[in-house]
């Protein structure tokens, strides 16, 4: 598990973002594993637009296709969420 999404985009002697999350993909892949990322919300997502967010919803500093993940969940007020990603 990684808290969070955003903190392996903070240094810039790592690698990009998507360069992290597709080796992170290939390594679960290969061993059966899975990984959770936990991210944050963009700050402008709006509860009385939609109940819960979904993937359009997270907040990226810089870009990642999100079709890196296979399945998403979104918690808020209680609710909870599945999404695929594909």
């Amino acid at each position: 598990m990684i808290d969070y999404l955003q903190l392996l985009d903070q240094k810039r002697e790592n690698p990009e973002l998507a360069v992290q999350v597709a080796s992170l993909r290939k390594f679960a892949r290969e061993r059966g594993l899975i990984v959770v990322l936990i991210s944050q919300i963009d700050r402008a997502y709006d509860p009385s637009t939609k109940p819960v967010p979904d993937l359009t919803d997270v907040r990226l500093p810089n870009p990642l296709d999100l079709k890196l993940f296979d399945k998403a969940c979104f918690v808020q007020a209680g609710e909870l969420r599945f999404q695929a990603s594909n």
